[in-house]
């Protein structure tokens, strides 16, 4: 939809123009947040959590499981990437265009999965995953507003990530961390 010239670029293009030449507290609080939750960040932050969950539990799960959402957001992200090639706004240079924003996809993605793997039910995993939404918004937010994306390059990162997540779970490693958390429910609602 958005390498077909529609109403979408246009947004963009008018959105991008509106903030030129703001430069008001929000821009430099979005510089310095969007420094702190990159994609190298947000992939150490799921593979540390992985590594630590794998030697904790002493399986081999969590850690396969990071690896696997690391790899899916990273291939789907950049795949995207490369097939639209759409660059990004004002002079920023990108090597594999903008669309779809890997800042946001990482930050929805990598650190949803870490949540899923340290809490896969219960109250613990909606309150994580409620967080995670609520800085992948202001990565977004910060994104568009600082003119590193356009509008449409973010959301598109923000409706792919929860079917990335989707797609996390189910696959093996994942399956089999959610088991060994229902089970750990079932000991600590049984006293053992």
């Amino acid at each position: 939809m958005v390498a077909a010239r529609t109403g979408i670029v246009d947004l963009d293009r008018s959105i991008y123009h509106h903030l030129i030449g703001t430069y008001g507290d929000f821009y430099f609080f979005g510089i310095r947040f969007t420094q702190v939750f990159t994609p190298y960040v947000d992939a150490a932050v799921l593979l540390v959590t992985g590594a630590v969950l794998s030697a904790v539990r002493r399986h081999w799960a969590p850690l396969l499981g990071a690896g696997w959402a690391f790899a899916i957001c990273l291939v789907v992200v950049l795949d995207l990437k490369y097939a639209f090639a759409r660059p990004s706004p004002g002079n920023v240079p990108v090597s594999a265009g903008g669309y779809p924003s890997g800042h946001t996809a990482a930050a929805m993605t990598m650190l949803g999965s870490a949540v899923l793997l340290v809490a896969p039910h219960g109250r613990a995993r909606t309150v994580g995953l409620a967080l995670v939404t609520a800085v992948s918004c202001l990565v977004a937010s910060c994104m568009v507003y600082d003119r590193f994306h356009y509008l449409a390059d973010v959301v598109a990162s923000l409706l792919l990530s929860p079917i990335l997540l989707f797609w996390v779970t189910r696959t093996p490693p994942y399956r089999i961390c959610a088991a060994a958390g229902a089970a750990r429910l079932t000991r600590r609602a049984n006293g053992r």
